[in-house]
C-alpha cells in the first residue's frame, strides 16, 4: 500500500477520533458544572436560614414559619431544579425529603409529631435534602 495513502488514512482517522473524544470529554464536564451550578443554588436558597437558626435562633415557632413560607416558592424552584441532577437510585428518596420539607409550611406546627424543637426540625429536614447536593 503506498505511505502517502496510509499516513491520509491514520491522519483522518485520528482527528475523527480526536473530535469523538473531545465531544464527550466536553459533554461530561459541562453535565457536572451543571449539576454543580444546580446544588450551589439549592445550597444558596436554604443556607440562610440554617445559619440564623445556628447564630440567634428565631424567636418562637411563628418567626422561623414566616421565613420559610416567605422563601419557600425559590426553595421549591432550586428544589426542583436541582431534582434532574438526582440519579435515578436516589430520586425517591430526594422527593420523600422534599414532601417532608413541604409538609413544614402546612398549618400545623412546623414540629408535628416531633420531639424536636421547630428550629432543630426545620434544620433536619434542610439537611436532608443538602445530603443530594454533596459533590461526588
Amino acid at each position: 500500500m503506498n505511505p502517502e495513502i496510509l499516513n491520509g488514512v491514520f491522519a483522518i482517522g485520528g482527528t475523527i477520533a480526536g473530535g469523538i473524544i473531545g465531544f464527550y470529554s466536553s459533554l461530561h464536564a459541562n453535565k457536572r458544572l451543571l449539576r454543580v451550578e444546580a446544588a450551589s443554588n439549592l445550597r444558596k436558597g436554604l443556607i440562610p436560614i440554617i445559619m440564623k437558626i445556628n447564630t440567634s435562633g428565631f424567636a418562637s415557632e411563628m418567626e422561623l414559619r414566616n421565613a420559610v413560607v416567605a422563601r419557600f416558592e425559590n426553595h421549591a424552584i432550586d428544589i426542583e431544579t436541582f431534582r434532574f441532577y438526582v440519579s435515578q437510585k436516589n430520586l425517591e428518596a430526594y422527593d420523600q425529603a422534599y414532601q417532608e420539607y413541604h409538609s413544614m409550611v402546612s398549618n400545623r406546627p412546623i414540629n408535628f409529631g416531633s420531639k424536636l424543637s421547630p428550629d432543630k426540625f426545620y434544620a433536619n429536614k434542610v439537611k436532608a435534602i443538602l445530603k443530594f447536593a454533596q459533590p461526588h
